[in-house]
Formats: structure tokens, sequence, C-alpha cells
């Protein structure tokens, strides 16, 4: 058993086929986000989620506060007949994380801490840019100047940073192989922080990459299973050898390299 779970099905399919009425759903969480431009996030934003749900969206709004997370049962709100999970991100949390981000580019050995999990989510939500509401052109000034087109590079170097600074990960080939898989989507373009996203973010990467089969098919085993063993062993080696390939990744061992070896400590994990 290898625990692949259902098929996903396309995002807009999932929305057509549970009727969501976006414009009523945005007015419906108001209460919650003040006005705000929602996003699809998590699974769906990556084309990852099932028929069960659930419908993930990040609201940004100029509300002044914490991020929050909500959960509305099925039914419940605008009669989706899926669990809607929202994620409220205010506009000062986003800027305030903007400068970090632009810095790894311009601010030599200028690494950013490691990310809130919720702040990842929102993140995530707007780099993949699929807005719920069609057309909906609310803050796109302010979200232009966010800089999460950087995001994947950040996660990769966030990665990096722990292939080099955590010396326990030798030991421990199955946390050791997750990094380096977290670290390569990265590199390739993925941020998307749900540990559930991995397998089929990489397995999907490696066909764009045109790596043989057998690699992700690997990955997915262990990542399902946490099983040890000589599999384990070589599918590590062999990604390692892609991160020493990988242009991206030599430009985040620089990054690594000059930062402070305490860079980060104490945040919440980005992808747990």
């Amino acid at each position: 058993m290898t625990g692949r779970a259902a098929e996903p099905v396309p995002t807009d399919m999932l929305i057509s086929s549970w009727g969501v009425d976006a414009a009523r759903l945005g007015a419906a969480l108001r209460p919650r986000t003040g006005a705000a431009r929602m996003f699809l996030a998590g699974k769906l934003a990556d084309d990852l989620s099932g028929s069960r749900g659930p419908l993930e969206v990040v609201a940004v709004t100029e509300r002044p506060g914490e991020v929050t997370e909500h959960s509305f049962e099925p039914s419940s709100i605008t009669g989706c007949p899926v669990t809607v999970a929202v994620t409220v991100l205010p506009l000062d949390t986003v800027r305030s994380w903007s400068v970090p981000l632009v810095r790894l580019l311009t601010g030599p050995g200028v690494l950013p801490p490691e990310m809130p999990g919720p702040v990842a989510v929102g993140f995530h939500a707007l780099y993949t840019q699929r807005g719920l509401v069609l057309g909906d052109r609310y803050l796109d000034a302010e979200l232009e100047e966010a800089h999460a087109e950087v995001m994947p590079l950040y996660v990769a170097a966030r990665q990096v940073h722990r292939l080099r600074r955590n010396a326990s990960l030798a030991d421990r080939p199955v946390a050791r192989l997750t990094v380096l898989v977290r670290a390569l989507l990265g590199a390739w373009g993925y941020c998307n922080p749900y540990p559930a996203t991995l397998a089929p973010l990489f397995e999907r990467a490696a066909r764009r990459q045109r790596l043989a089969p057998e690699l992700p098919a690997t990955v997915r085993r262990v990542l399902a299973t946490s099983a040890e063993g000589a599999e384990v062993r070589a599918a590590v080696a062999q990604l390692e050898a892609l991160c020493a390939a990988d242009p991206v990744l030599r430009f985040c061992e620089n990054l690594v390299r000059f930062a402070p070896a305490g860079a980060g400590a104490g945040a919440v994990s980005v992808g747990g």
C-alpha cells in the first residue's frame, strides 16, 4: 500500500461542481474579513484538491489585526456543499514580509526568518494568483508590491539553510529526503506549504524536468510510509545530485553561506 489518495480534480471543475457563487461567498465572509481580495488557496491553488474539499480561500484585507483562520461547515455559508476554510491576511502583514522577501535578491547574505504557517498559506495564494472573483482588481497596486513572486526562492533558501545547519538530518534519511524535495520544488517554482502536496507536486515537476519516473514514485512511497532502507538512501543520493546541479540552489547556497547561524530561529516552519 502506497497511501495514494484519490486523483485530484482540476480546480475550475470543482468550483463549478460545488456551485460556488463567488460574489455571494465574498459578501457572506465580509463580517470576518471586511473589504477583501479573495484568492483560492492550499491544494485548490495547485489543482490538487478533490470533490470533498475543502474550499480554501485567502482573504487579503486592509483591516488591521492578526492573521486569522476560520472554518465553516458544509452548507452553513451560501449553501456551499463542502467545508469553507478561510485565512484572513491583513495587508500590513503582507507589507511586513515583502521587504525581507525582496532582500533575498538585493541583500547578499540576508536570509529572512522562517515564515509562520498561515502567512505562508497566504503568500502561496498570492504567488499562484487564482482569484476567487474573476476580474477583481481590489488592492492590485498594493499586492504588486508584495513580492510574492520571490516565494519559491524563499522556500528553497530556507530548505538549503536547514540542510546546511541541521546536522541531525544526516542520520535521518526520511527527514533529509523531505527537505531535499522541498528545496527542489522551491527551485522549480513551487511553494505550496502543505506537506500533503509534496508528492504530487514533485511528480508534476519531475515530468516537466524529464526525470525518470522511478524517483518520484520512490519519493511518494517514502513520504506515505516513512519507510527507511536502501531505497531511501538511493533516493536521497539522487536528490542531492539534482540539488548540486541546480543553479537556483547554488545561488541559495551562497545566501546560506553568509547568513547568520541563527537566522530564523524560533519561528514556525513553512510546510510544517
